[in-house]
């Protein structure tokens, strides 16, 4: 089991950075991978599906997102389903309100069929997810969004 957090402060208040963090409309604006509904239409409920596209190694890879458990404005609860490369995928997404703005914590728990592979398949989530995060920062202090 790997376990990686990320922690950003973000200059908005929770409900507007939650709204950038959960809704696939806005995700697009900062994430690096595209990201799509695939079954439902309201990303906030249990069971609802996403799709994001990313590429792992060079190949590119659908990443299906169940959503699990919604508290709003506070925590987003989901799993990635099994693929050729991950064997389990269970994150959770915190805001908390500090400072004016939003504390952004998302814990990923991470597992992979491939025997040694961990540590590439971390470096490689860990540049996209703080990339997309970088993003996440400036779209939602952006007062044109």
């Amino acid at each position: 089991m790997t376990v990686v957090t990320f922690d950003r402060w973000l200059d908005a208040p929770p409900e507007r950075a939650w709204s950038f963090l959960t809704d696939p409309k806005l995700m697009n604006a900062w994430s690096v991978a595209p990201v799509h509904m695939a079954a439902g239409d309201d990303p906030y409920e249990p069971g609802a599906i996403r799709v994001v596209s990313v590429r792992k190694f060079g190949v590119p890879l659908k990443l299906v997102e169940r959503v699990v458990a919604v508290d709003p404005c506070t925590t987003y609860r989901y799993m990635v389903e099994p693929n050729a490369i991950v064997r389990r995928h269970e994150a959770v997404q915190l805001l908390t309100p500090e400072r004016g703005g939003t504390r952004l914590t998302w814990t990923v728990d991470i597992r992979s069929w491939v025997p040694g592979i961990m540590p590439l398949l971390v470096r490689s989530m860990l540049g996209q997810l703080e990339s997309s995060l970088d993003g996440l920062e400036r779209a939602v202090r952006s007062p044109a969004s």
